[in-house]
């Protein structure tokens, strides 16, 4: 039978052992230096990066229900592998998303550009648009020219194409009998 004393002395160490039982995955990295997250939402899209203020405020309203499947982002790179939230923080509630002491704050600056901007008349170039009348009437549109995607298969294809217009060109002139015979 155990003395008084010595069953004072376990029950403290019980709650430590647990304390000391969680183990956040190492390929995680150190998610309190962690500026911006990535996340998954219901769908299973990756969504972000997110500044780790947001993703706080977003935890803290609710709206990281569950156990939500994020990543840390620490140099602006696009993660591979996703943790429940309960695997990287042991008290979410106080931890997650919470940057160390010394940890600057990240701003991430959102870029929107309107589709159409009406305008009746030309008032100068805009940067990234076209002054043109098209499907929503005269004014400037988005000007989004596709990227020219040039390869050494696509110039022997485009060679091929001429090659064959040329013999066509050719049979169709010798039939008329204006080609070199």
């Amino acid at each position: 039978m155990k003395r008084p004393l010595e069953e004072d002395a376990a029950a403290p160490a019980a709650p430590a052992a647990a304390a000391s039982a969680f183990t956040r995955p190492e390929e995680a990295g150190a998610v309190e230096t962690a500026q911006l997250w990535y996340y998954q939402d219901s769908a299973g899209q990756e969504q972000g990066p997110q500044p780790a203020e947001g993703m706080r405020q977003w935890y803290n309203a609710g709206y990281f229900a569950g156990d939500v499947n994020v990543a840390a982002s620490y140099y602006g790179e696009v993660p591979f592998t996703f943790w429940p939230i309960s695997e990287l923080w042991q008290n979410p509630t106080t931890e997650a998303f919470v940057l160390a002491e010394g940890v600057g704050v990240v701003e991430v600056a959102v870029h929107h550009q309107e589709e159409f901007q009406p305008c009746s008349v030309f008032s100068g170039a805009r940067e990234g648009y076209a002054f043109k009348n098209d499907e929503w009437g005269v004014g400037y549109y988005l000007d989004n020219p596709p990227a020219i995607q040039v390869n050494a298969q696509l110039l022997e294809a485009e060679k091929e194409i001429i090659k064959q217009k040329m013999v066509r060109l050719n049979a169709a002139q010798h039939m008329k009998g204006e080609g070199p015979s």
